[in-house]
């Protein structure tokens, strides 16, 4: 089996970045790219904490491809503080109070001098008029809370496997686990089976992996495992892409024997559901594992099923998404013409659809469908 670096197959959760430069007209000259202090710039403007943390870790990436790793390491430390909860902050204790002055040094007596009689003692602990009170002892400062960050698990578990998967490439482990452990321990308040799935598929993968992972193979199938079994429970729509979730992170990982199980179970889970649409895509879904573990010949075999139940199916609707993806499977298999082919039937299909709204994103799944196979290398 060839295996992939966790970044290239981390599922839907690490997309590559792309940067289109657009022109400005015929025979104009192509504006130059952003640089990365730019993109920097850009990231840290985004919006929401979240968006700039996924802004800052596709700069990070970039910073990795072009060979700057400390750079890298500091932004994904910077995208990390964006979604990770503040630090609590302990009361400082008050300043202590200034010494009072000696009592009745205006009041005292010249030296031998005596005290008139009756008149009372100073008392050097009397707070002089106007002045505060002196603090009591043990009373420590209030110490304004801070603004408690509201941590999103849907959105920022997948976000810190992200940094993990890039930490990892870098070469930083301690750090790539330290953020899959936080990651993992939000991923109890992800409602969603598949979802929650989907995230321990993807740690397993990269906890893995030997190159440009982390290289534990036990923390690897101790992940997986919890993938496979909220997988296997899964509703049976959707329970093909949920097995396909974790069939690949065995394949990330390097644990053949598993990975091969799996798939084999993800293949006969494809072909007993029952509906058209779920069934294309489940079979889609086990030739995109076939192709990305270097099976072309298996996973051409299972695409080519897959696509014939695609163009059976009768709804344009279903037909558009299940054609959408065979075709992105197809490209991945390294075949862009079938997938290109594939995607102008499902861009018909789309055409068809009867209500506006359905229609318009419908087609724009197929474009984004489109660009992604055009830029695919195959």
């Amino acid at each position: 089996m060839r295996f992939r670096s966790p970044t290239t197959v981390a599922v839907s959760l690490l997309a590559v970045f792309v940067s289109l430069a657009p022109t400005a007209g015929c025979g104009s000259k192509k504006r130059n790219p952003p640089t990365i202090a730019e993109l920097l710039d850009r990231a840290r403007t985004a919006g929401s904490d979240e968006a700039q943390a996924k802004e800052l870790t596709r700069v990070a990436r970039l910073q990795l491809r072009s060979g700057n790793k400390s750079g890298a390491s500091k932004t994904l430390s910077e995208a990390r503080s964006k979604i990770s909860p503040p630090k609590e902050r302990k009361p400082k204790p008050a300043p202590a109070a200034d010494a009072a002055p000696p009592a009745a040094d205006a009041a005292a007596p010249a030296d031998g001098e005596q005290k008139p009689e009756g008149e009372p003692a100073a008392d050097a602990a009397a707070p002089a008029v106007g002045a505060a009170p002196a603090a009591e002892p043990g009373v420590e400062e209030a110490v304004a809370d801070e603004p408690q960050r509201v941590i999103n698990p849907v959105v920022v578990a997948p976000l810190l496997v992200e940094i993990a998967a890039v930490y990892s490439e870098i070469g930083e482990k301690g750090a790539a686990r330290d953020v899959i452990k936080q990651a993992i321990k939000l991923a109890a308040e992800i409602p969603d089976d598949i979802s929650r799935s989907a995230l321990f598929a993807t740690a397993g993968g990269i906890y893995g992996v030997r190159q440009g992972g982390i290289g534990d193979a036990a923390a690897a199938r101790r992940e997986l495992k919890k993938a496979t079994d909220l997988a296997g429970g899964v509703e049976e729509r959707f329970r093909a892409q949920a097995l396909a979730a974790a069939a690949m992170g065995y394949v990330t990982a390097g644990l053949a024997k598993e990975a091969s199980d799996m798939v084999a179970i993800l293949e006969e889970s494809a072909r007993s559901v029952e509906s058209p649409r779920a069934r294309a895509e489940a079979l889609a879904a086990a030739g995109n594992v076939r192709a990305q573990s270097g099976d072309k010949e298996k996973a051409t075999e299972l695409l080519g099923e897959a696509a014939s139940t695609a163009k059976g199916i009768e709804g344009a609707e279903n037909r558009t998404y299940a054609l959408v993806a065979v075709a992105d499977a197809t490209s991945v298999n390294g075949d862009r013409k079938a997938a290109l082919k594939l995607i102008a039937e499902a861009e018909k299909s789309a055409n068809k659809v009867g209500d506006p709204d359905a229609q318009e994103n419908a087609k724009a799944k197929v474009r984004a469908a489109k660009g992604d196979i055009e830029r695919r290398k195959s």
